[in-house]
């Protein structure tokens, strides 16, 4: 019985493909979203995860509003303002859902960190493989 269990997994197993699909790439390119738009999404997914009242919303919406119509693309600078909402933060969520967000922004960064060594570990595969095609080819 153990027998017939393990070699149908197995088979299952080997049947299925290893290979990773590849990205799709968008043909078209969307315009990206304003500050405003950006700042109102990132507001609502707050309140979501956070269940803000209305008013812990719209400081929310407000201080994500300033933020966003300051990005810039030096990273001082990028970190400087998300001290600066995280300050504001402090002084509008209570002290539970402080910790909330602090659980959301550390998973947030665990996920980041996955993703970043999954595409490492992929093109590192692509690259081995690809160089193996060359070997096997200057054989021929």
């Amino acid at each position: 019985m153990i027998a017939l269990v393990t070699i149908t997994f197995t088979q299952i197993s080997f049947a299925q493909d290893s290979k990773v699909a590849p990205r799709k790439v968008a043909t078209t390119k969307a315009t990206p979203p304003s500050p405003e738009q950006r700042a109102e999404r990132r507001a609502a997914h707050i309140k979501k995860q956070l269940m803000l009242s209305d008013e812990q919303y719209n400081q929310v919406r407000e201080a994500a509003l300033k933020i966003e119509t300051t990005k810039n693309k030096d990273i001082k600078e990028r970190n400087k303002n998300g001290e600066k909402f995280e300050a504001e933060l402090k002084n509008i969520l209570n002290p539970e859902q402080m910790e909330k967000y602090e659980a959301m922004k550390s998973q947030r960064k665990e996920q980041t960190k996955e993703r970043i060594e999954q595409r490492r570990n992929e093109e590192k595969m692509k690259s081995e493989g690809s160089q193996e095609d060359k070997k096997d080819e200057s054989k021929d």
